[in-house]
C-alpha cells in the first residue's frame, strides 16, 4: 500500500523519543535535537528566527552586568546560553525556554546582583518581539515541509481552573479537531481526531510554604474518529495564554501515522516540565506543525525487519529457558507501531485483526509499545518465536523476525557419590558419577557438619558451582570443618535446572578447618599453595599484582576474599592463576583455597 497525504509532497516518517526534564535551577542544552533544521524544515526559517534572536536576546545575554559572567563555557551556570557561540547559544536558550529566562534573569535571589527587577523593563521589551518571531518560525516550519501550504492547527484554548486547583492528581484536556467550538477562532481546517494532553501542577515546599512553580504535560494522545481515516501528525507544542512554548514544553520530534479506533500515545515520554510564574486565569492551547488526514492509495513501504532476541529471566540464557515468561530485546523498531510476537509464522491479515499473542497487556494480541516479555506456549523443546510489527503507515514487515530458544523445564537426574578417602589433609579425594554425564553443566559439592542436617538446593549463584574448571567432575572434597562431615552432590543442566540430591555420605575429618597461618605454611605440602601460588604476585608492593590483590597481610587477604575478588581470580579460567602446571590450579589445591574462603557457618577458621 501506498499512503498519499493531502497538500504535501512528502512525509518525514522519524519517530524520536524526548522526554526534558527541568528544574528550578536547570538551563538543559538540548542541541541539535531541537534544530527544526534537522526535522526537515527550510534553513531560511532558523535563519530568520536566528536574526531576529541576534537582534534581541542574545546582546542581553552578552552584557557584563547580566549572564556572561555564569552561562559560558566552563561558567558555574547550568546552560551556555551568554557563550560567544551565537549558535550554541541559540541552542541553549531553547532548551530554556523565553519565560524561564524572563522569570530568572528578574528574580533577585537569583544572582544578585546580576538578576532582579531592573531588568524587567528589557525583558517585557523583548517579549513580544521574541515571542511573534517564534510564532513565525513555527509556521514557516510548517509551509517549508509541505510546499508553501500551512498544515499547522490550533486549538481553542482550555481555561486552567480545575487544574491549578486539583493539587495531588493529573488532569486531561481533551480537544476534538473536527468541533469548532475545540478549535482556534483564526483556524480553517479541521481533522477528524481528539487529541488529550495530561496536566498536573507543579509544586514546590520551602520552608513549609507550598508554592506552584509550574505544569507538568504528559501522555499526549489522539484518536482518529472517522472509521478507516488515518492522521498525519508532526511536532507537538504548546501554547499558554495565547503565547508559544516552543522549547522545553514540545515534542518538536514527533512525526507519525495514527489510524484505528484507540487513543495512541503520540510520544513515548514521561514528562515535559515548564518552570515559569502560573496562576489560575492561564489557559492551555495545543498547536501542531502539522496534522493532516492521509488516503490510501496502494503501495508504500514496508517497514524494516527489526532484531529479536529472548533471554531467560532468572539465568539470562539465551539458548535455553526454564520458564515459560521470557525477556524480550528487540532492536532497529524506530517509527514502528504495533509489535506482534507470537509462535507462528504466518502473518496476521492486518493490524486490526488479532494477533497470537497470549501475554498479558495487549490489544487484540498487538503490542501498543515495545514489549518486554513474552510466555512461551507449554511443553518443553524448541520454540521459534516471530515477530511483525507495523510501522507508523500499518503496513506489515514482509517477513518477521524469529529467534529460537529451548523450553526445558525437567530437572536432570541425580548425581551418586561412590567413596571418600581422607588422606592427611583436609582436602579428601571423592568419586562421583552420573548417568548422563555428557548433559551435565555443573557440579556442587555441598560439605557441612553432619549435625546441620540435610541442607537445602544450591541456587544457581552459589559459588559451589564455580569450584570445578569447564564444570569438571569433581574429584575431591574440602572439609570446612572438624569430626563428622557430611557430603552431598548437585548437578545442574544447560537450560540451569538443578537435580535432587545425591546420595549422602559421611566421613570423618581429624585436622579441623584451615588457618590463614596453615594455608600461608609454605614448608607443609600442599598448604604452601598460598604461599606458593598467590604471595607472589601478590604479597609485596614490589610485585605488579599487589594493587589488585593485597594479600601481604591477613587483614588484606581477608578483605579480597570478602568481596569476592580473590575467589574470581582463582576461578577465572580465561585468565589462570600463573605459575601452575598447567595453566589451572589443580583442584587439591583449589579446595584448600575454597576451605579458607568459605568457612563453615558459626566457624572462623580465618585467623
Amino acid at each position: 500500500m501506498r499512503i498519499k497525504l493531502n497538500n504535501t509532497t512528502g512525509l518525514v516518517l522519524t519517530f524520536v523519543m524526548l522526554s526534558l526534564f527541568y528544574t528550578n535551577c536547570s538551563v538543559m542544552v538540548p542541541s541539535s535535537e531541537l534544530s527544526e533544521s534537522s526535522l526537515g524544515a527550510n534553513v531560511n526559517c532558523d535563519a530568520e528566527l536566528m536574526k531576529t534572536y541576534q537582534s534581541t536576546v542574545y546582546p542581553f545575554f552578552r552584557q557584563s552586568n547580566t549572564c556572561i559572567g555564569c552561562h559560558v563555557e566552563g561558567g558555574t551556570g547550568l546552560g551556555v546560553f551568554a557563550s560567544a557561540n551565537v549558535e550554541q547559544s541559540l541552542a541553549a536558550f531553547q532548551g530554556a525556554g523565553f519565560s524561564k529566562i524572563q522569570y530568572m534573569a528578574t528574580n533577585p535571589q537569583h544572582k544578585p546582583p546580576y538578576t532582579g527587577i531592573q531588568h524587567q523593563p528589557a525583558m517585557d521589551a523583548m517579549a513580544p518581539v521574541w515571542n511573534a518571531a517564534e510564532v513565525s518560525h513555527l509556521s514557516c516550519v510548517s509551509k517549508s515541509q509541505n510546499g508553501g501550504v500551512d498544515e499547522s492547527l490550533l486549538t481553542a484554548a482550555k481555561p486552567a481552573p480545575s487544574i491549578y486547583s486539583s493539587t495531588n492528581s493529573t488532569q486531561t484536556l481533551s480537544w476534538d479537531l473536527d468541533l469548532g467550538s475545540d478549535l482556534s477562532g483564526t483556524s480553517t481546517r479541521s481533522v477528524p481526531a481528539r487529541a488529550t494532553i495530561d496536566v498536573k501542577v507543579l509544586y514546590q515546599t520551602v520552608n513549609g510554604v507550598k508554592t506552584a512553580q509550574g505544569y507538568i504535560f504528559s501522555n499526549p494522545t489522539l484518536l482518529v474518529k472517522a472509521t478507516g481515516s488515518q492522521v498525519v501528525v508532526e511536532g507537538l507544542f504548546f501554547q499558554i495564554n495565547n503565547r508559544p512554548i516552543s522549547s522545553q514544553t514540545t515534542f518538536t520530534s514527533l512525526s507519525r501515522v495514527v489510524a484505528g479506533d484507540q487513543a495512541i500515545p503520540l510520544m513515548v515520554a514521561n514528562a515535559n516540565t515548564l518552570i515559569q510564574p502560573i496562576g489560575s486565569s492561564d489557559t492551555f492551547q495545543l498547536y501542531f506543525r502539522r496534522i493532516v488526514t492521509a488516503q490510501d492509495t496502494g503501495d508504500a513501504t514496508p517497514p524494516l525487519t527489526p532484531i529479536l532476541s529472548l533471554q531467560d529471566a532468572t539465568t539470562g540464557l539465551t539458548d535455553y529457558a526454564r520458564q515459560s515468561e521470557l525477556n524480550t530485546f528487540i532492536l532497529r523498531d524506530s517509527g514502528i507501531l504495533r509489535w506482534c510476537l507470537q509462535e507462528s509464522s504466518t502473518p496476521p491479515a492486518s493490524t486490526q485483526a488479532a494477533c497470537n499473542n497470549t501475554t498479558p497487556g495487549t490489544v487484540n494480541g498487538w503490542n501498543l509499545t515495545r514489549p518486554t516479555k513474552f510466555n512461551l506456549s507449554a511443553g518443553d523443546g524448541a520454540k521459534t518465536v516471530y515477530l511483525w510489527v507495523a510501522n507508523d503507515s500499518l503496513l506489515l514487515n514482509l517477513s518477521p523476525a524469529s529467534f529460537t530458544i529451548t523450553r526445558d523445564s525437567s530437572a536432570p537426574a541425580a548425581a551418586t557419590i561412590g567413596a571418600i578417602n581422607v588422606g592427611s589433609t583436609q582436602v579428601a579425594s571423592m568419586s562421583v558419577s552420573h548417568p548422563n554425564e555428557s548433559g551435565v553443566s555443573g557440579w556442587c559439592v555441598i560439605e557441612q557438619s553432619a549435625a546441620l542436617g540435610a541442607p537445602g538446593t544450591p541456587a544457581l549463584d552459589n559459588a559451589c558451582w564455580r569450584w570445578t574448571d569447564l564444570n569438571a567432575k569433581p574429584t575431591t572434597v574440602g572439609f570446612k570443618g572438624g569430626g563428622q562431615r557430611m557430603v552431598r552432590v548437585y548437578v545442574r543442566d544447560q537450560a540451569g535446572n538443578i537435580s535432587a540430591p545425591s546420595n549422602t555420605v559421611t566421613a570423618s575429618n581429624p585436622y579441623g578447618a584451615i588457618t590463614f597461618s596453615e594455608l600461608t605454611n609454605a614448608t607443609s605440602n600442599p598448604r604452601s599453595i598460598f604461599t606458593n601460588r598467590c604471595l607472589t604476585c601478590h604479597g609485596s608492593s614490589s610485585n605488579p599484582g599487589f594493587s589488585k590483590l593485597q594479600l601481604f597481610q591477613y587483614n588484606g587477604a581477608l578483605m579480597v576474599v570478602k568481596n569476592g575478588q580473590l575467589v574470581s581470580r582463582i576461578n577465572n579460567v580465561l585468565s589462570p592463576m600463573p605459575n601452575v602446571s598447567g595453566g589451572l590450579m589443580p583442584q587439591e589445591e583449589r579446595d584448600l583455597i575454597r576451605l579458607w574462603t568459605m568457612p563453615e557457618e558459626g566457624m572462623n577458621p580465618l585467623n
